[in-house]
């Protein structure tokens, strides 16, 4: 199994900001993709 963990020993504070800042927008962006995929699930089935 691989080991996810990383060392943030050596990582400076700026750093792991950037990172946790670029981890939420791409949590973010998931989740609009997935309520606009179901905007568009709810939207076709409404059709039918």
């Amino acid at each position: 199994m691989l080991d996810n963990h990383i060392d943030l020993s050596s990582v400076e504070f700026e750093e792991i900001v950037n990172m946790t800042d670029i981890f939420l927008t791409n949590i973010k962006e998931n989740v609009n993709n997935a309520s606009r995929i179901n905007e568009n699930k709810v939207a076709s089935e409404d059709k039918i």
